[in-house]
């Protein structure tokens, strides 16, 4: 009859002897229960919990909630306790999604917020989770894998992961990650997708936790939903299910106060094209296709002008010569020691109405680079090819032929591969459309 402060949680106390004997007593926070809450009316809430192999050989174990204010007066019906039914994904060499939650008929899909102490909910006209009342930054939209997902994973391919995802704050003020647009704290505070591996340890010990940061989305307007994709390479010991305990995806990273929602959130296998051409983005559908301004503080944006035309990628507010359009190299579908022609159209603009060193001198004009970073942490810049002098606001056509040798498609080492446009001088916006890398 009072709203809950904290949400019911689920302790274990688990007691070793024999008779009424306890000693060695083990008391272990296991989860919470979560749901929408609402004061006199009847709320389901639901959560899970993982017994310890110490609790398991207890003499006896207890479970008992707690939470609500002492003074606050709850009532309890329905209460179960059930092994975990675990989702099934069926899959197939054919079948390339592995993973596909849109939230259809109000269904929470197996996501919960990470103990967020506000709940969490699918609302709206179109059916999306929400993660509310956090109070950490690691608080958000958090699922278990299915256990027999790595069935369906393949360790030598890559994976799109993507999601829509929107931040807001219900007390109407901006959050920091829409704060940092245009500043020198860009991307701060801003969604991040955290993939939390748990082993049961084969020396004995306490189990083997690990956190491995997936992607982040890109500093985007408050109540806006963010195109948010990363690609992914799962190890054979993630996909392992030899000492598997769990496997968890969750959003976080927001301050807290900022509710984290999302929707049509899907894991999918790439597939490398048959017809040679590796990468072609031309941004007709509105999105981004997983580019981005390589953390230019103005941010990103797919356009058009203002008479019309098709969309185009668009690179705004550079303080940096090596801030554009970014975009990771699919180095799986391709082959060392091969040539490749990569072509695009590019534009140069100052919205400050001056002209682009580009075009009064013919110095800083475009450059496509490559950036590597290997698993060692070694690093590696090359130019791929430049663009020539010309006039801003003007599309121009690029084009190069450039050869990869093995080192730098060499999956087994990389860590990092990346082309990108830059060049021009701060305050010159960079626009692309029609960017293709295909076999020669």
């Amino acid at each position: 009859q009072r709203p809950l402060c904290t949400p019911p949680q689920a302790y274990i106390k688990s007691t070793k002897g024999t008779g009424y004997e306890e000693y060695g007593q083990d008391w272990s926070w296991a989860g919470s229960l979560q749901g929408a809450w609402q004061d006199g009316e009847w709320n389901e809430l639901e959560g899970d919990f993982i017994i310890s192999s110490a609790q398991a050989s207890a003499h006896s174990a207890y479970v008992y909630l707690n939470g609500p204010p002492a003074d606050a007066v709850v009532v309890w019906d329905d209460i179960s306790i059930a092994p975990f039914v675990e989702e099934v994904i069926e899959c197939a060499d054919s079948n390339t999604v592995i993973l596909h939650d849109s939230f259809d008929a109000g269904s929470y899909d197996g996501w919960t917020s990470n103990h967020s102490p506000g709940g969490y909910e699918v609302t709206g006209p179109t059916d999306f989770f929400v993660a509310k009342g956090r109070t950490a930054t690691w608080q958000g939209p958090a699922k278990i894998l299915p256990q027999n997902w790595a069935s369906c994973i393949q360790a030598t391919s890559t994976y799109t992961i993507s999601s829509k995802v929107r931040l807001t704050r219900p007390d109407g003020t901006k959050s920091q990650c829409e704060g940092s647009i245009g500043t020198s704290t860009y991307g701060t505070r801003c969604a991040k997708l955290v993939l939390f591996t748990e082993d049961v340890n084969p020396d004995g010990g306490a189990n083997i936790k690990s956190w491995k940061s997936i992607g982040q989305a890109f500093p985007h307007k408050d109540g806006e939903w963010f195109d948010f994709i990363a690609e992914y390479d799962f190890t054979e010991a993630i996909i392992s299910t030899e000492h598997l305990v769990v496997r968890r995806m969750y959003f976080e990273n927001p301050e807290d106060g900022v509710e984290i929602a999302i929707d049509d959130f899907k894991i999918e296998r790439k597939v490398c094209p048959t017809d040679g051409v590796v990468l072609d983005a031309d941004f007709s559908a509105g999105t981004y296709e997983g580019w981005n301004s390589n953390w230019s503080p103005g941010g990103f944006r797919v356009t058009t002008d203002t008479d019309g035309g098709d969309p185009y990628f668009m690179a705004v507010g550079r303080e940096k010569t090596w801030q554009g359009p970014l975009h990771s190299l699919p180095i799986k579908c391709m082959t060392g020691g091969m040539t490749y022609k990569i072509t695009a159209k590019y534009r140069l603009t100052r919205p400050d109405g001056g002209v682009s060193l580009c075009q009064s001198s013919g110095s800083k004009c475009i450059v496509l680079s490559m950036y590597s970073r290997d698993v060692d942490g070694s690093q590696r810049w090359k130019n791929l090819g430049g663009g020539s002098a010309g006039s801003d606001g003007i599309w121009y056509d690029f084009a190069t032929t450039f050869t990869f040798d093995a080192v730098e498609l060499d999956s087994s080492i990389a860590d990092i591969r990346r082309v990108y446009l830059t060049g021009p001088e701060a305050g010159v916006d960079i626009s692309m459309d029609n960017f293709k890398i295909e076999l020669v």
